[in-house]
């Protein structure tokens, strides 16, 4: 496989991660403007998550990817933007 096919293949994967993080969040049902979201907003800056919703999108992930999440894991720089919440979904957090 080539490396093009490759980095398609990836892009392909996070799309579907990313697709996946915003669907929990909406389920959530917390924030207006869930639908209107780009992948790199800050969540925090923007007033859609704090941390009584951060664990109720926690609840969420762990149920749409049914894994549960470190508690470790569980911090400001993995939860910052719906981008970086699907780099820890998929194992790609620092």
């Amino acid at each position: 496989m080539s490396r093009h096919t490759n980095r398609n293949a990836d892009q392909d994967a996070n799309q579907e991660t990313i697709r996946r993080v915003r669907k929990a969040f909406e389920s959530m049902n917390v924030y207006p403007g869930a639908k209107s979201l780009k992948d790199d907003e800050d969540l925090f800056a923007c007033g859609a998550l704090d941390s009584l919703v951060m664990i109720q999108f926690v609840l969420a992930l762990e149920d749409e990817f049914g894994e549960r999440l470190a508690n470790e894991a569980i911090a400001y720089e993995n939860f910052s933007t719906l981008r970086a919440v699907a780099a820890l979904m998929s194992g790609q957090a620092a």
